[in-house]
């Protein structure tokens, strides 16, 4: 008889044949972006290879779902148009020089119906009218804005990055990460 298996983290199954996998279902708001319900990762043959790597696999997931829960509707629709006509159109749409009625827009129109209800609404608008919406500054913006102007006049990079992190940290230590990434700037008139 096989030695009693100990129980398996989360996460965490042992398929037919022995192998160890990492199975997580994508939240709702991910699936129509994504394309899929479940993202799959091997882990492994054997129970101590499994649980050696589950950490590292885990982050990565957990990276991945961070990142595009933050990803804003204009960087989807710009990645869309850049992934189907090219940059050449792309860049025509970020500067806004899409003529009405332009091989272009016709482009971007074609484009538009061939991704209806699989992207989320706002992708699809962009993409149809061409426009890619403002989206609001927020403080992690503001950071990587001051991050690129730094880097622009020629202070090393590595003076940057310690900046950066260190006020990064002392931000979300005082507001917390989710409103670092989050919180708006409030602009008055």
């Amino acid at each position: 008889m096989d030695a009693k298996m100990p129980k398996l983290p989360a996460y965490v199954f042992r398929r037919a044949n022995g192998s160890y996998r990492y199975k997580r279902n994508f939240p709702k708001r991910m699936r129509e972006v994504v394309g899929k319900a479940t993202l799959y990762r091997q882990l492994g043959d054997s129970y101590a290879e499994a649980m050696r790597r589950l950490p590292k696999v885990h982050a990565e997931i957990e990276a991945l779902f961070q990142i595009e829960k933050h990803t804003p509707m204009s960087e989807r629709a710009l990645a869309v148009i850049r992934g189907a006509l090219g940059d050449e159109v792309a860049d025509m749409v970020v500067a806004g020089h899409i003529a009405e009625y332009s091989p272009e827009d016709y482009g971007l129109n074609e484009l538009a119906r061939t991704i209806e209800g699989m992207v989320p609404e706002e992708v699809f608008q962009q993409v149809y009218k061409g426009q890619l919406t403002e989206e609001p500054m927020t403080l992690a913006k503001a950071l990587e804005e001051y991050t690129h102007y730094k880097s622009d006049e020629g202070v090393s990079n590595k003076d940057v990055a310690k900046r950066i992190t260190k006020l990064r940290k002392d931000l979300s230590d005082a507001i917390g990460e989710h409103k670092l990434i989050t919180c708006r700037w409030l602009t008055s008139p």
